[in-house]
């Protein structure tokens, strides 16, 4: 009988971000001017809910990053829309989607490939997580009624999280903070 053999890793395209991360379960706009990244834009134009790998930049002015300049844990995303703004621009409309580990990165073609692992989640079914997101909920909805950049709708989305781990992404994702 021979031995299972390992599935390969996922291949997606990667859209490099600088000075965003992105959380699953959070649809955010994304600005690209890249070449690469503009690739991945009129990839997505023409294959609807193409998914991409949203990989955060450990130093933002770098231009052509290699493995070593992406921070290993990314967001799959799926992408909602592409709107051409310039020749040179475009916003990508992309929905987080889940964790994957960078692995590996092929830059040989028009637009950046990375290999990924997927992350496994843990921890949000413990009674303890279900207390800290009380928490979590509470605090975020105090800090909605004294912060005018966050509307009140935000509170409200936060209401209806009800997974753990979701509601830390959706949470953070609205945080002032560095990467």
């Amino acid at each position: 009988m021979s031995a299972p053999t390992a599935s390969p890793p996922l291949q997606l395209p990667i859209i490099p971000l600088r000075n965003t991360v992105v959380f699953p379960g959070v649809v955010l706009p994304v600005e690209v001017g890249r070449s690469r990244s503009l690739a991945v834009a009129a990839r997505a134009r023409d294959a609807e809910g193409l998914h991409v790998a949203l990989a955060t930049q450990t130093l933002a002015e770098v231009e052509e990053p290699g493995l070593a300049d992406f921070f290993p844990t990314v967001v799959e995303a799926e992408v909602v829309r592409v709107m051409q703004v310039t020749p040179s621009r475009a916003t990508i409309v992309v929905r987080g989607l889940r964790r994957l580990r960078l692995v590996g990165l092929d830059e040989s073609g028009a637009l950046y490939v990375g290999s990924f692992a997927e992350v496994a989640e843990r921890g949000s079914q413990e009674v303890e997580a279900a207390g800290l997101a009380l928490a979590v909920r509470d605090s975020f909805k105090q800090l909605v009624a004294v912060s005018p950049e966050l509307p009140d709708e935000v509170a409200s989305h936060v209401d209806q999280v009800r997974d753990p781990g979701t509601l830390a992404d959706v949470a953070a994702s609205h945080l002032e903070a560095s990467v």
